[in-house]
């Protein structure tokens, strides 16, 4: 009887394992279609009978991330969220899920709530050097700087020869005003990557905070000659011009750079002195008053992230 019995389920056994592979197929076709919904509910409905069915784990991941990245290319942020979440909502304990979402709500600026999905991805899965990067970039736009500097330490660690990180780490040094240790970090990424146009930017905008004018210029030179539209270096040139006195060459440099990067302060507030030092007073006290608009705005976006950062 037991043997009859066995045999008896030996037989539906196969049944059963070829109506789930079907069905994962039909997810798979249905993600390819672009038929994102159709494919999830088939992958949930395995899922719920079984959660450890590994086809239709990577099923759901695949339809998420796939619908994801489409709706993200559209620019619709917020339903691209909603396929990521729906998906860890079945898989909870996903790292590469709570990962994209993390980058995910990170672009949107729901720092708190990437901060959070990293952190679990990296309880999850420790060590991952892209998860640590990452966790450097939002820390940093919630203001949590000896936190971004720590994770993108640990980066290094593990990708020493990555330019881009040593910038990176560059520029969370220049936020925490060590200046010393962030041009030893921007001369790195030059050393490992001689097109680095922004570590010569960097470069030339530690230089002009120490009035080393010569360093300063030759470093913005280099960056304009790989980017001749840097507003920010145009600006730096425009400073220097300024300090020296040679005024008409500072107003043609920041003319360029109010023009190209509307959007940076400093270019605003320095056109409007050299304006000024040129007799040009209504053109200067409009662009004064634009750096200090653009000034307070700042402020009060500072203001929010320490209010926001987790405490």
């Amino acid at each position: 009887m037991a043997f009859r019995r066995m045999a008896i389920l030996s037989l539906f056994a196969p049944v059963l394992s070829l109506g789930q592979s079907s069905a994962i197929e039909d997810a798979q076709a249905d993600t390819i279609a672009h038929k994102y919904d159709d494919a999830m509910r088939i992958c949930e409905s395995l899922l719920e009978t079984n959660p450890a069915n590994q086809a239709a784990v990577a099923g759901e991941i695949d339809a998420a991330s796939k619908a994801a990245l489409d709706l993200r290319s559209q620019n619709r942020m917020e339903d691209a969220l909603s396929y990521l979440l729906r998906a860890n909502r079945m898989i909870p304990n996903e790292p590469s899920l709570l990962f994209d979402i993390g980058i995910l709500e990170n672009q949107m600026h729901l720092n708190k709530d990437a901060d959070e999905a990293l952190h679990k991805s990296f309880l999850l899965k420790p060590q991952d050097p892209m998860t640590l990067y990452a966790i450097a970039r939002v820390k940093m736009d919630l203001g949590l700087y000896p936190d971004a500097e720590a994770a993108m330490r640990s980066y290094l660690e593990k990708r020493p020869g990555d330019a881009s990180a040593h910038y990176g780490l560059g520029r969370i040094l220049l936020i925490n005003l060590k200046d010393d240790a962030a041009l030893k970090e921007f001369q790195l990424a030059i050393d490992l990557q001689p097109t680095q146009t922004e570590s010569y930017y960097e470069i030339g905008e530690i230089s002009l905070r120490a009035n080393d004018l010569d360093k300063a210029e030759t470093n913005y030179q280099l960056c304009l000659k790989r980017d001749p539209q840097h507003g920010g270096a145009l600006t730096g040139m425009g400073v220097i011009a300024f300090r020296r006195k040679q005024y008409q060459q500072a107003a043609d440099f920041l003319d360029r750079a109010v023009h190209l990067a509307p959007q940076f302060q400093t270019a605003h507030y320095y056109d409007g002195l050299t304006l000024a030092k040129l007799g040009r007073k209504a053109e200067a006290e409009a662009e004064l008053a634009t750096a200090s608009k653009m000034a307070a705005q700042e402020n009060a976006r500072k203001d929010d992230l320490r209010r926001l950062a987790p405490q």
